[in-house]
C-alpha cells in the first residue's frame, strides 16, 4: 500500500483552505496496482510510484511504540519534531481505529495541535531521516477534520533556506479544500533578492520556484480520506521535475526546474492536524543504469576553448556519476564512436562537477559535444548510461586572450517589468585577463537585420552601455547576472545580443565574440487612468420643480473632457447610488456632455417635486453608457431644496427615466 509524503514550508498565515500543492511534469511514472481499502470502501486509486522504485520507508503507522520511531533527531528513521527535536509542543498524537480507513487499517495516526498563539516550533510533526536521491516518491493518505496549515513537507536549502510545502489552510470558513499552485523555493543561480522574510522570527525564506507549470484546481473536502502522492526529480539545468497526483489523479506539473540535488537536504515531515496512513517513501532500486545527462548547455566560448554546464545525475546506486565527453566538428557524422574524447579541459575528468571547459578548438569552428554517466561495479565493470543530446557551440574568431563569447543570455520573465521594459539574464565572464569583464548590449526591432553593427546600444535601465562586470574566479562561470533594458516601445518583439570587453569603449577596447541572440516582446502600454473625480458639487437656485447644480469639469483619462452620469433621491440617498434616479430632464439629463476640463459649469434638474429635499451624486465617465463606459469615483453628495409652489399655479411632476448603467 503507498502513501504519500513531502513538503511543507513555514506555518503560512493566510486564512485559506487551499492545498499548496507542489509538483512537476516528469515522464509519466508506470501505475501499478490499485489501492485497496482494508476496513473501509473501496477506492479506485492506482499508485503512480515508479516500478523500479523501492520503499525507504513504509510505515502503516499503527503504533505509537517499538522500532517505528523514537524521541530525538536520529541520522536515519522516523522521529517526533516538536521544539529542538526534545518533547512535545503544544500538540499531541494518538492511534485510533477508523472504520473508513482505505489504508492497511484498522488503526491509523491522529494528530492534534493547538495552534493558538503557537510558532513553528511548537507543532507536532512526524520526520524521516534518510538518504535523498536525485528521484524520489512519496505518498500517504490524510483526512482532514478541520482546516489545518501543515500536512508534509520537504525542506530544500541552500544560502536560501527554503521549504517545499504541501499544505491546508482555511479560505473563508469553508469546508472545502481548493488545491493552488504555491511553491516556496527559488533557484540558487538567482540568489537571495528572489526571496522575502517568511515568519515571525525571519529564519525561513518565502521564495518562488520557477519553471513551467501545469494543472487546475482540485477539491479536497475535509472529513473524507484522500491520496497524496510526490514524484521529485533534481536537477541543476532547469530540467527538474516535480509532480503531485491527488487520488490517482495528476493534479500539477513542474517541469524546468533548477533543483540541484544538494538542496534536498532536510527531513520529510508530516502532521500538525489531521488523521494519516500508511507513510511511503521510495527512490531508484541500486543497481540501475546511471541516468541520462539530459541537458548540455553552454556557458561561453573563446577562439580554442569553449565552457559548458550540465545537469549532474545519479549513478545508480545513489551516488554522483562518473562523466565521458566527446566531440566532432559539427555534424558530429556516424555519432559517439566516432567522436573524439575529451582530454584537454576540466570535462576531461571523470568527476566533473556540473561545469567543465573543453580546450585544444579551432578558431571559428563549430562542433558538437555529448556525453554519458558511467559507474565502475565492484567487479571493475562498466556500467554506462544512455547517451545525451547533442549541444552544438561556434568557437570565436576573436584574439587569443581576448574576452569569451556569453552564451548564455536570456529573458528574466519571473518579474515582468512595465510594457516598456525587458529583463535580462546571463552568466559573467572574466575580460581576459582574469578580471571582470565589462559588457555593451545592443538591441533592435526582430529580426536584428545586419546584425550587431546597425543595433541601438541600451541607453537606459540597468544594462546601460558600458555595464561594469562582477566576476570572480570561483565559480569559473557566473554569477548569474541580471539587469534591465527600458525605454522600449510597447507590444514590439526586440533581439538583444551583447558583447564582453576590456579597455574604455572608444579608446581602446578589446572585444570577445558576440554572445547568442534573444528575442522578446515587451508588454501592451498600461490602460489609462479613469476618469476624474469630481469633488465640489452644489445644488442652488431651487424652482418649484428644479434645481441648479455646480461643479468644476473633470479629464476622462486620456486628456478629453469627461461626460457625466448625474443622479438624485430624497435626502437622505438611503442605499446609495444604485437606488438612486438619472436625471432625464433638464440640461442635466443623462448624459451629459463635457465641455473644457477645469471649467466651472452647471445644469439644471428639472421634474421635481416642490418644497422637496433631493441629494444629488455625480459620475465622471468615458465611453458609451451601457457599452463601454469607464467610471471615476463618484462625487460629494450635494443637498438642495426646491421652492414650493406658487399660489393659484396648478403643478404635474413626470415621470423620469431609469438610469442606462451603473458605475
Amino acid at each position: 500500500m503507498s502513501s504519500h509524503n513531502r513538503s511543507y514550508s513555514r506555518a503560512s498565515r493566510l486564512a485559506v483552505v487551499a492545498i499548496a500543492v507542489i509538483l512537476g511534469a516528469c515522464q509519466e511514472p508506470n501505475g501499478t496496482s490499485p489501492l485497496k481499502a482494508a476496513g473501509g470502501p473501496l477506492l479506485s486509486v492506482t499508485s503512480n510510484e515508479p516500478a523500479d522504485f523501492v520503499a525507504l520507508t513504509d510505515w502503516p503507522m499503527d503504533s505509537l511504540t517499538g522500532g517505528d520511531w523514537t524521541w530525538g533527531c536520529p541520522p536515519q528513521g522516523w522521529y517526533v519534531y516538536t521544539r529542538e527535536c526534545q518533547s512535545p509542543g503544544a500538540a499531541t498524537a494518538i492511534v485510533a481505529p477508523d472504520s473508513s480507513d482505505p489504508g492497511t487499517g484498522p488503526n491509523v495516526m491522529r494528530v492534534v495541535s493547538d495552534q493558538s498563539g503557537r510558532g513553528f516550533k511548537d507543532t507536532w510533526l512526524f520526520n524521516f531521516s534518510g538518504p535523498h536521491r536525485r528521484e524520489e516518491y512519496s505518498a500517504f493518505w490524510w483526512k482532514g477534520t478541520a482546516p489545518t496549515i501543515l500536512v508534509m513537507r520537504e525542506r530544500f536549502h541552500n544560502d536560501l533556506c527554503c521549504d517545499m510545502r504541501l499544505a491546508i489552510t482555511l479560505r473563508d470558513s469553508q469546508p472545502v479544500v481548493t488545491a493552488v499552485i504555491d511553491a516556496p523555493i527559488g533557484y540558487r543561480a538567482i540568489g537571495n533578492d528572489r526571496c522575502g522574510d517568511y515568519g515571525d522570527d525571519h529564519q525561513y525564506r518565502s521564495c518562488t520556484l520557477y519553471g513551467l507549470v501545469a494543472g487546475g484546481s482540485t477539491l479536497v473536502k475535509l472529513g473524507e480520506w484522500h491520496r497524496f502522492e510526490w514524484y521529485l526529480k533534481t536537477s541543476e539545468l532547469h530540467d527538474g521535475i516535480m509532480r503531485v497526483w491527488l487520488d490517482g489523479r495528476r493534479a500539477f506539473d513542474y517541469t524546468d526546474l533548477e533543483l540541484p540535488v544538494d538542496l534536498v537536504s532536510s527531513p520529510y515531515s508530516i502532521g500538525h492536524s489531521g488523521s494519516f496512513d500508511d507513510v511511503r517513501i521510495s527512490v531508484p532500486k541500486d543497481g540501475s543504469p546511471p541516468a541520462m545527462v539530459a541537458n548540455i548547455r553552454p556557458v561561453w566560448a573563446t577562439s580554442s576553448a569553449v565552457m559548458l554546464l550540465f545537469g549532474q545525475v545519479d549513478d545508480g546506486t545513489g551516488q554522483p556519476a562518473n562523466y565521458s565527453m566527446r566531440f566532432a566538428p559539427t555534424p558530429i557524422g556516424s555519432g559517439w564512436g566516432s567522436a573524439t574524447p575529451v582530454t584537454q579541459g576540466t570535462c576531461a575528468q571523470r568527476r566533473s562537477t556540473g561545469g567543465c571547459t573543453v580546450e585544444g578548438l579551432v578558431p571559428g569552428t563549430s562542433y558538437d559535444f555529448q556525453m554519458v554517466a558511467y559507474r565502475e561495479d565492484s567487479a571493475g565493470k562498466t556500467v554506462y548510461g544512455p547517451l545525451s543530446p547533442v549541444t552544438t557551440i561556434s568557437t570565436t574568431t576573436a584574439p587569443a586572450g581576448a574576452p569569451p563569447a556569453i552564451l548564455t543570455l536570456g529573458l528574466y520573465r519571473y518579474n515582468p517589468l512595465a510594457s516598456g521594459g525587458i529583463g535580462l539574464v546571463f552568466y559573467e565572464v572574466d575580460d581576459g585577463t582574469g578580471h571582470p569583464a565589462s559588457y555593451e548590449i545592443r538591441y533592435a526591432p526582430s529580426p536584428m537585420g545586419t546584425g550587431w553593427g546597425s543595433a541601438t546600444s541600451v541607453t537606459k535601465g540597468s544594462c546601460k552601455t558600458p555595464m561594469s562586470g562582477a566576476w570572480t574566479p570561483n565559480p569559473a562561470f557566473g554569477p548569474y547576472r541580471y539587469c534591465t533594458v527600458e525605454g522600449l516601445s510597447p507590444n514590439t518583439a526586440y533581439d538583444f545580443q551583447m558583447v564582453a570587453f576590456r579597455g574604455t569603449l572608444g579608446v581602446d577596447a578589446v572585444f570577445g565574440g558576440l554572445s547568442n541572440v534573444v528575442t522578446a516582446v515587451t508588454g501592451p502600454p498600461p490602460p489609462p487612468p479613469p476618469p476624474g473625480h469630481i469633488q465640489d458639487l452644489s445644488a442652488r437656485n431651487p424652482g418649484p420643480d428644479s434645481l441648479t447644480l455646480w461643479f468644476t469639469e473633470v479629464d476622462d483619462g486620456m486628456s478629453h473632457p469627461a461626460k457625466y452620469e448625474i443622479r438624485y433621491a430624497r435626502t437622505p440617498m438611503g442605499a446609495g447610488w444604485a437606488s438612486a434616479t438619472s436625471v432625464s430632464e433638464g440640461s442635466c439629463a443623462t448624459p451629459v456632455m463635457g465641455t473644457s476640463i477645469g471649467n466651472r459649469r452647471s445644469c439644471t434638474v428639472k421634474g421635481l417635486y416642490p418644497n422637496t429635499s433631493y441629494d444629488f451624486q455625480m459620475v465622471a465617465f468615458r465611453g458609451v453608457l451601457g457599452i463601454d463606459a469607464v467610471f471615476g469615483g463618484r462625487s460629494n453628495v450635494a443637498t438642495g431644496v426646491t421652492a414650493p409652489i406658487p399660489p393659484n399655479v396648478r403643478w404635474q411632476r413626470r415621470q423620469p427615466r431609469l438610469p442606462l448603467q451603473s458605475p
